[in-house]
């Protein structure tokens, strides 16, 4: 950036400046940035392609409700438990900034993640640990009352009567 300004000779550095050196930084930058992914968790690193998703081109704040929306939106739940685990720790590590809402904490780190790690395909490299966040069908009622055990003979099954119909 700091050449392409030396090079046009003028005083400030416009967002154009900024979008056309992106892809050489991010060149640049590949090895810390895949180092900063491959050391996630699969929650870290669902909520990294999750906000990413929810913030879409820019790096804005978002909560955890959108990106528990987002991969709700692939068949996933991702737990509001494993969601804040992964905002502490990626906050910790400097890459989120915020509490409610949170954003990267550099804007380059969003850039690599719309470009290389899009959500479906986060979605297939962490699929071991996505069949464990499915949602367990709810268990059956318990009855109400005692079960009184029946001494009365079941009833005949009745022949069905569409099966001249159906031949």
């Amino acid at each position: 950036l700091y050449n392409r300004w030396r090079q046009k000779g003028g005083a400030t550095v416009a967002v154009d400046d900024v979008e056309a050196v992106m892809e050489e930084v991010v060149e640049r930058g590949l090895a810390v940035l895949k180092h900063n992914w491959e050391e996630s968790t699969p929650g870290e690193k669902a909520v990294i392609a999750g906000l990413t998703s929810a913030m879409g081109e820019r790096n804005r704040p978002v909560g955890r409700d959108e990106v528990g929306a987002v991969w709700r939106r692939l068949g996933v739940a991702l737990p509001e438990d494993e969601a804040a685990r992964a905002m502490k720790s990626l906050a910790a590590r400097d890459i989120l900034s915020g509490d409610d809402q949170v954003k990267f904490t550099v804007d380059l780190v969003h850039f690599w993640v719309r470009k290389f790690q899009r959500l479906e395909w986060v979605k297939d490299e962490i699929q071991a640990e996505v069949k464990n966040w499915t949602v367990a069908p709810p268990a059956p009622a318990p009855a109400r009352g005692p079960v009184e055990a029946t001494t009365q003979p079941t009833a005949k099954p009745r022949p069905n009567r569409l099966w001249p119909l159906l031949g």
